[in-house]
């Protein structure tokens, strides 16, 4: 190819870029517009008791959420028929509250989940007895969070502990000091399941490299991301997996690029203060587009917006691009999350599930279906699945009633189980 066709070449190539990135803008752009004129709050439920605590979209049935509560609750939400709506009753408040929770990928009907009650399970939507992989069976000791991938299991602990797990739940490493502080979040990389990142109190999201793990008191990190306070969450970008939006608990909101880990590339302030009494706020993605992403607003007695709503946030330019506001919902919006679509947003407030959506012609009143048309949730006998927590309801008994050691079962590197080596 002589030197004229490389250059043609390379022009068309740098247009048709251009082109691409001029319509994502535009599509961006009519998103954020569409978004603050007609999403409204097309669907609410009240069946908790407690606040909410964490929210879960469904992967093989986008039209299913979870919403997990403070007392141990779980709603299943079917935003197409509110009759296949499943509720689980949780330990009560205190002990059961819903630190993280996820859909299995390799089975639609098990849900993993992490509480206060020092549990880490999998449970069965069909009613089925939950499978428990870890128990602290003391209530000072708690998992916080954890991430799943193909192979392996990440557990994270309130004093900065960690376990790791193989898929069938068997300790691989157990490491009595991973953080100094709680770990707030975990969560394995879409594009390499090899990196895990944390985001922990003691002021710092850190990047792990599971290849280089061993039987050590603590992992070497592949990259320390920096906070000036405690950290709530850090996800990487759902569409390239190069970027990490970060929550910090002193009203900012970061953007790490893989590029150069050492400073970010977007430090922006929010408000989103802390409150011991309140679920966490946390800035969660867009999956489709790369520049924004949304966060509850909780705005202090300076601030000259009072709306208490779901922010847009452009993290090109670092603004506040547009909000998601209904003025008969007065509370603080702590947690929010898209679906996999884009087209539906799920928030919790206070003891609220809400599902914001482009308003239309019948769309639902409190407890009633979003739109018209039955799509089945899992064949499952709901009989069976609303009660199916009273047998573990027991372990609760059982657990007040036992002497308090601390978590001698996983907490310790026990003789039983056998080291497996991680796949190279």
């Amino acid at each position: 190819m002589d030197l004229v066709s490389k250059i043609k070449l390379s022009s068309d190539h740098d247009a048709t870029s251009y082109d691409l990135r001029h319509i994502r803008e535009q599509l961006r752009d009519q998103f954020i517009e569409e978004a603050t004129s007609s999403w409204r709050v097309v669907h609410t439920t009240s069946r908790f008791n407690r606040r909410v605590t964490c929210i879960e979209w469904h992967e093989t049935y986008p039209h299913m959420v979870a919403f997990g509560s403070h007392a141990g609750d779980i709603h299943l939400c079917d935003t197409t028929n509110n009759k296949n709506d499943i509720f689980y009753k949780g330990v009560g408040f205190g002990h059961g509250s819903i630190t993280h929770m996820t859909f299995s990928r390799r089975n639609p009907l098990h849900i993993y989940t992490t509480a206060v009650d020092g549990v880490f399970a999998k449970k069965d939507l069909e009613g089925k007895r939950s499978e428990v992989y870890l128990d602290t069976m003391d209530y000072k000791f708690w998992w916080t969070s954890f991430g799943i991938s193909e192979g392996v299991m990440f557990v994270g602990g309130n004093t900065g502990n960690a376990v790791l797990l193989d898929s069938a739940g068997e300790t691989i490493y157990t490491y009595h000091r991973f953080h100094k502080g709680k770990i707030q979040h975990a969560e394995f990389c879409p594009a390499s399941e090899n990196i895990l990142v944390t985001s922990s109190n003691d002021k710092t999201a850190t990047l792990w490299d599971l290849r280089t793990w061993g039987d050590s008191e603590s992992p070497k990190p592949y990259a320390i991301l920096k906070h000036e306070a405690p950290v709530n969450s850090a996800y990487f970008d759902p569409i390239h997996s190069s970027r990490l939006l970060t929550t910090a608990q002193n009203n900012k909101i970061r953007v790490y690029d893989s590029h150069n880990w050492d400073a970010p590339r977007l430090t922006m302030t929010h408000p989103h203060r802390q409150f011991q009494h309140m679920t966490h706020i946390k800035a969660t993605w867009h999956p489709f587009y790369e520049d924004l992403c949304v966060i509850g607003r909780y705005p202090n007695s300076e601030d000259t917006n009072k709306k208490r709503c779901v922010d847009i946030i452009d993290l090109k330019k670092g603004v506040v691009a547009g909000q998601l506001y209904d003025p008969s919902m007065a509370q603080i919006m702590t947690v929010n999350q898209f679906n996999r679509f884009g087209d539906m947003l799920a928030t919790g407030m206070g003891c609220n599930a809400l599902l914001w959506s482009k308003q239309s012609p019948g769309c639902c009143q409190k407890d009633k279906s979003m739109f018209d048309g039955d799509v089945p949730l899992p064949n499952a006998n709901r009989s069976q699945r609303n009660n199916s927590r009273s047998s573990n309801n027991n372990r609760s008994n059982d657990k007040n009633n036992r002497k308090r050691k601390g978590d001698t079962d996983t907490c310790t590197k026990s003789k039983y189980f056998k080291k497996k080596k991680l796949q190279q």
